[in-house]
């Protein structure tokens, strides 16, 4: 069993006390100034979301192939053994999407459903060349997307209490920053394997198939050096995940 506590990042509690406060804050003046209002739109948002919901489902399930004990049932016990570890009582719901060459991985909560959407790139580029060797680094890719839901990052109430805050300038993306070192960490402690953990998040970064297995790490974490300090700072500001030089950084 993972302590999903012990390895969140320090940011993440500083930034997620900062956004709450913020938050309680200017829901209390809300609520305070439009009471009447707010309750009078409650329902028709629950029933907006419920919608949403259904027609997310609808798109999903047509379109994309859902993984289960009988349809890839390798990738399907990984995420059943990671979600036990991280103790999700209820398995998300697991798909491969077709993503055109686009390379990603997404956890997604809509009201009480749990689900995590595979990029059919993504699942390429950790294990097209590595059949029969192991799949260490998908392990990580999926590790890291079960721990957004372990660790709360996508609990609708959660992002309820925090939405006025994610207005605030840089504190969104600086919650949003952690939340990824976070579940880099908790996807490491899955895997349990480091250096499966860093080729995964560094394939990332490189995108080819080809190259994936080829690519030096120290090599790629070198060219954090030339990141111009000025720019690379405001860059990072302004963005909802660190740079993968920082993430790989971070994890070792």
């Amino acid at each position: 069993m993972i302590n999903v506590n012990t390895l969140r990042h320090p940011k993440e509690q500083v930034y997620l006390g900062a956004a709450a406060v913020v938050g309680v804050l200017i829901w209390l003046i809300l609520l305070v100034a439009t009471l009447g209002t707010i309750i009078f739109w409650a329902i028709p948002v629950a029933i907006s979301l419920w919608i949403t919901g259904q027609f997310f489902k609808a798109q999903l399930f047509g379109n994309s192939v859902k993984v289960s004990e009988n349809q890839y049932p390798e990738i399907y016990n990984i995420v059943k053994e990671c979600s036990k570890c991280l103790n999700i009582s209820a398995i998300p719901d697991v798909f491969i999407v077709n993503s055109s060459g686009t390379t990603n991985a997404i956890a997604i909560r809509l009201l009480s459903k749990k689900y995590v959407l595979l990029y059919s790139e993504l699942i390429d580029l950790m294990i097209l060349k590595k059949q029969g060797i192991g799949m260490d680094e998908l392990k990580m890719i999926i590790g890291h997307e079960l721990a957004h839901h372990a660790a709360g990052h996508i609990s609708p109430l959660k992002n309820i209490l925090l939405f006025p805050a994610m207005f605030i300038p840089f504190l969104g993306n600086a919650y949003s920053r952690a939340c990824e070192l976070t579940a880099d960490r908790i996807g490491a402690a899955f895997t349990q394997d480091m250096e499966a953990s860093k080729r995964a998040l560094v394939a990332l970064a490189c995108g080819s198939d080809a190259l994936a297995d080829q690519t030096n790490i120290e090599s790629f974490l070198q060219q954090e050096k030339d990141v111009p300090s000025i720019a690379g700072f405001i860059s990072e500001l302004y963005s909802s995940h660190p740079r993968m030089t920082m993430r790989i950084k971070e994890l070792q």
